[in-house]
């Protein structure tokens, strides 16, 4: 997990319909797979890009309202 301030621009602000009270995160580099229990309906979701790293080949995912 990124230390605070090393979040970098924000390369995604939306908004995540959730139908089932579940959401998946998963990897597609080593196919781990997270479910998480979140309220149904509509989730908040800012994706960053990690500026820790020179080149950066993964995000990560916020979810302030949670």
């Amino acid at each position: 997990m990124p230390l605070l301030g090393q979040l970098g621009p924000a390369v995604f602000d939306g908004v995540v319909r959730v139908g089932s009270g579940r959401l998946r995160v998963d990897d597609v580099v080593d196919d781990s797979v997270v479910w998480i229990a979140v309220p149904a309906g509509d989730l908040r979701v800012l994706v960053h890009i990690n500026r820790a790293e020179a080149e950066p080949d993964r995000v990560d995912i916020v979810l302030p309202d949670l």
